[in-house]
């Protein structure tokens, strides 16, 4: 137990590392939400679950086949659909994207050749490279606000298996160039993105029901997945502000059904909380003096040896102090690699990494919070 009493800061214990909790928006939306590949055994799915959210918003399902559409999707007040094939960037895929502020992607094909590629019209390649590519460049610049793609696990760092499978008919390949264009859609038309590298994933039957996400690519096969969850998981991303979550990899667990999905997505865009302290008693105004005043000495104080190593920028907040880890490039440009948010939240001292994004140790994090501690020590005794 470390005393603060010399200063009116009390009692205090050192916590675990643990999450902070973080309100999530979960609402729908209104606009005309798009989802390509909607006659699929994934996009079926997740149309289904759009219109069974009971928002307001239309829902687009853009389809080959007409017939198959409405034999798959039935007929709905807010379902429209539209007869265009994404490998022809046209008038038409720009018309039935003019309007689209979300879109979800559930383009696929087989990994291995089968009737599906229909003698190489409908490869990987084609239908879902080129055709996502076709797609991110119809969208319209200010009115597109979210795009979710489904994609596969390893998509950049693939595995013998994957590397083999890929050989045969670039399945691999093609996901990479899909996620490639959503990634420079974003940066060209300013709409937030995720990608979800799913694993293998399983029809109704599964006992696998519950849901489990990491983040990133995890780069291997973690699954399996049943189907309806990805497109669960999907439409769940393209409802939320998740911040600057961009990849997620969402897999089956042996539980009950998931139906907390604030929970699961909190988790995902909480800062990890990687110490805390809690006191007994507090002087609120005396402690953010003391916090700022350390932080502002910090960048020259001898008992941080070795120097770290990369600079970082000490920002005063209301609640406390923010250490910013910063990098700065030939040409003077700076930009931030993370941070540790230091604030004081009712009784405790609380110290977060971000972003939530990322899950590793800042430069130097380790010999910044072993001096914070002493510090505090040894301003008691």
């Amino acid at each position: 137990m470390i005393g603060f009493v010399g200063i009116g800061f009390g009692g205090c214990r050192l916590g675990r590392g643990s999450r902070s909790r973080v309100c999530v928006s979960a609402s729908a939306g209104d606009g005309v939400t798009v989802v390509v590949g909607a006659t699929g055994r994934t996009g079926k799915l997740v149309v289904k679950k759009l219109l069974s959210d009971g928002g307001s918003g239309k829902v687009r399902a853009l389809v080959r086949d007409e017939a198959k559409a409405r034999e798959v999707l039935g007929t709905n007040e807010r379902l429209e659909v539209s007869v265009v094939d994404v490998k022809e960037k046209d008038e038409r895929l720009e018309t039935s994207l003019a309007d689209a502020e979300t879109l979800i992607s559930c383009l696929g094909s087989t990994a291995i050749p089968s009737k599906d590629w229909e003698g190489g019209k409908n490869s990987p390649i084609r239908a879902v490279g080129l055709g996502m590519g076709n797609v991110i460049e119809s969208l319209s610049p200010g009115k597109i606000k979210k795009v979710v793609v489904l994609s596969a696990v390893a998509t950049r760092n693939r595995s013998f298996i994957f590397k083999l499978v890929d050989l045969i008919g670039g399945a691999w390949t093609a996901m990479e160039m899909a996620e490639d264009a959503v990634i420079a859609g974003a940066a060209e038309k300013g709409y937030e993105y995720v990608v979800v590298h799913a694993p293998v994933l399983k029809d109704e039957g599964s006992p696998v029901q519950g849901v489990g996400i990491k983040l990133g690519d995890v780069g291997k096969s973690i699954g399996p997945l049943r189907r309806e969850n990805a497109a669960n998981v999907c439409v769940e991303c393209a409802r939320r502000d998740l911040g600057e979550v961009v990849d997620i990899s969402p897999y089956g667990i042996a539980e009950e059904p998931t139906r907390d999905w604030d929970g699961l997505f909190q988790e995902l865009t909480e800062c990890p909380v990687v110490l805390k302290l809690e006191f007994s008693s507090l002087n609120k105004e005396k402690f953010q003096n003391w916090l700022l005043d350390w932080a502002s000495a910090l960048p020259t104080n001898s008992a941080l040896f070795p120097p770290l190593p990369v600079p970082f920028r000490v920002d005063p907040t209301d609640e406390g102090a923010r250490l910013a880890f910063i990098r700065v490039s030939v040409d003077g440009r700076v930009a931030e690699l993370g941070a540790l948010n230091i604030a004081l939240e009712e009784s405790a001292l609380v110290v977060r990494r971000e972003p939530a994004t990322r899950e590793f140790a800042l430069p130097g994090e380790r010999d910044i919070l072993r001096l914070l501690v002493e510090s505090l020590d040894r301003v008691v005794n």
